[in-house]
């Protein structure tokens, strides 16, 4: 330090330089004679053992005449820099970038007085690419500042400053901090929006944001919420999370959600269509094991929310097996519920058959069903013929040419509360419904009978669709067989149930011998007429009635109470206008309670 000023006197005998201090004094010059005008009165090297602190410059000079003067110069020895210590912000603490950053150091130096913050984007740059983002005065050895940064993502660096009063320049050691411009980018690539999802699904996509803190992924299928990947869990490998679908069919939506260091959120959504049932598949008609033939409907159901196309098929059975496919309806793309599936030719199949429908949704799901039937064969006329149902409790027994053509005859179960007041054991149907048999060659229908038996007598009833009711028809019992049998003359619906009471009290004897059995109204060869002959064991109401071939009612013979006993009416070819009657078969029918016996007499005018 060189010390300064001015020391003149006319009679100057000489002067000294001292610095005292807290501990005692130190002379600089022990004695000076030459005068000193503006210019260098001593030299004090501060570097050479002072310590920093308050000292006081003494400069005393005598004259000849023994004057004496001194000057008195206070000052302060301050060699030591500043020790600057940045404690906020944190090393590497993320801001978002139009958050104020509080900047707060210490300064151990009494005599700093002022600061800067500077900012750059390296750690290690040079001075020149520092930048001032504030300033400020030293207060209570502290250095304060707010920093706003602008909206770049970036890694900065922070340092500060400090000068003192000796004009020593303090720099701190620089801090990384992370300025964040924004909200994480989230992006759900796969399943996409709309798409079908079944099982388990990868869910696709990009959480990216420098400074993430966490993501979740969740779905909502109408107001509940279930979590997918939570926070924190660890990801699957190539993918956000894995979802494992409920087991349902329905709309959801698929929610990423993520959140950075400085609280920055952003989330991706995607409506998806959740499917993990089997399309509906089912068949209606015809029933299991129901006898089919010609042209019929198939009847069912084939639907999805998600259809895509159904297909209905039909296969011979081998041994219980199926054997090759064959298409009736092919990717049909209308759904179909509770209603025709298709409409089927039967005629390349005869025998035991199985149905199938599969229908298929845009999941790739698949619903099947299947049902087994028997498509039946046309009848050769010209040959005995036994049908039976599916599973042979009933048969009909047909003579040859007892049908005309070649039909295709099918027998199958129906059901029905009550027949006759009677809880009916089985109710069949026989097809083509309403089908007259030649009146001379009636056709035989059997029923097995229960082993179980509640009754000790069983019959046969018939669907007279003409009166809306059921008739009584009977039948003889074979009881070691284990067999009902009755004649019948057309196709139709019969029951078998327990013997009516009305039956058991009036029981029939009918015996129409006409003699002869053919004759002529007309007359010629043959008898003018035939005797219809019966006998009731008690007194009943009797009704004959005689029908042509195709079961029109061509005569009214008698409506009355009979007695006991045996009776005849005789009847001459005519109908009830007294018209001859054409030639042909006619049956004669007897009815007397829920009782009922026919027989054919032939008229033949030559």
């Amino acid at each position: 330090m060189r010390i300064a000023g001015t020391i003149t006197d006319a009679t100057l005998d000489r002067y000294t330089v001292r610095v005292e201090h807290a501990s005692g004094s130190d002379e600089l010059v022990p004695e000076g004679s030459e005068s000193v005008v503006d210019g260098t009165i001593a030299v004090w090297d501060t570097l050479q053992g002072v310590d920093d602190g308050d000292y006081t410059i003494v400069i005393e000079a005598r004259d000849n005449n023994t004057y004496r003067s001194e000057e008195r110069v206070p000052v302060t020895v301050d060699n030591t820099p500043a020790t600057v210590d940045i404690t906020e912000p944190e090393e590497n603490a993320i801001f978002a970038w139009d958050q104020s950053i509080q900047i707060r150091a210490t300064v151990l130096d009494a005599h700093a007085t002022e600061f800067v913050v500077q900012t750059a984007a390296e750690k290690d740059a040079p001075d020149e690419e520092w930048t001032e983002i504030s300033s400020g005065v030293v207060s209570d050895g502290s250095a304060d500042a707010l920093w706003t940064p602008d909206d770049s993502l970036a890694l900065r660096y922070l340092r500060v400053v400090v000068l003192d009063q000796a004009l020593h320049r303090s720099i701190s050691a620089p801090i990384a901090v992370i300025v964040d411009a924004g909200a994480p980018s989230v992006v759900i690539e796969r399943p996409a929006d709309g798409a079908i999802v079944s099982g388990s699904v990868a869910i696709r996509g990009v959480v990216d944001d420098a400074n993430l803190d966490y993501y979740t992924v969740s779905y909502r299928t109408g107001s509940d919420e279930e979590t997918i990947h939570p926070r924190g869990a660890t990801p699957p490998p190539g993918a956000l999370a894995v979802w494992d679908t409920p087991i349902t069919d329905g709309p959801a939506t698929l929610r990423v959600r993520a959140v950075d260091a400085v609280g920055f959120e952003a989330e991706a959504t995607v409506a998806v269509r959740v499917d993990n049932l089997d399309p509906e598949a089912s068949i209606a008609e015809p029933a299991a094991g129901t006898q089919v033939a010609g042209i019929i409907d198939i009847v069912g159901s084939a639907d999805d929310e998600h259809f895509t196309a159904y297909t209905v098929e039909w296969t011979l059975l081998a041994g219980g097996q199926a054997t090759q496919w064959t298409a009736i309806a092919q990717d049909v793309t209308a759904p179909v519920v509770d209603g025709r599936l298709a409409t089927w030719d039967t005629g390349a199949a005869v025998g035991a058959v199985r149905l199938r429908v599969v229908a298929t949704d845009e999941a790739g799901h698949t619903g099947v069903a299947e049902r087994s039937i028997v498509v039946a064969g046309t009848l050769r006329s010209d040959r005995h013929a036994v049908l039976s149902s599916t599973d042979g409790s009933v048969r009909l027994r047909l003579a040859p040419n007892a049908l005309s053509g070649s039909p295709s005859v099918t027998v199958n179960a129906e059901s029905a509360e009550a027949v006759m007041g009677r809880r009916p054991l089985r109710v069949i149907r026989i097809d083509p419904v309403g089908v007259a048999l030649d009146p001379r060659k009636p056709g035989t229908l059997e029923f097995r009978l229960p082993t179980d038996r509640e009754v000790a007598a069983y019959g046969v009833a018939e669907w007279d669709a003409t009166g809306g009711a059921w008739r009584y028809l009977g039948g003889s019992a074979d009881d070691d067989a284990g067999w009902v049998r009755t004649r019948v003359f057309r196709l139709g619906r019969y029951a078998l149930i327990p013997e009516p009471a009305a039956f058991a009290a009036a029981d029939v004897a009918l015996r129409l011998k006409c003699q002869p059995r053919a004759f002529s109204p007309l007359g010629g060869d043959l008898p003018r007429q035939a005797s219809v002959t019966f006998s009731v064991r008690e007194a009943a109401r009797v009704r004959i009635r005689v029908y042509n071939q195709a079961g029109r009612l061509a005569r009214r013979l008698a409506d009355t109470q009979s007695s006991p006993g045996e009776h005849a009416v005789p009847w001459d070819g005519r109908d009830d206008m007294g018209r001859t009657l054409p030639n042909g078969a006619y049956i004669v029918q007897v009815d007397c309670g829920y009782a009922q016996e026919r027989q054919v007499v032939v008229i033949w005018n030559r």
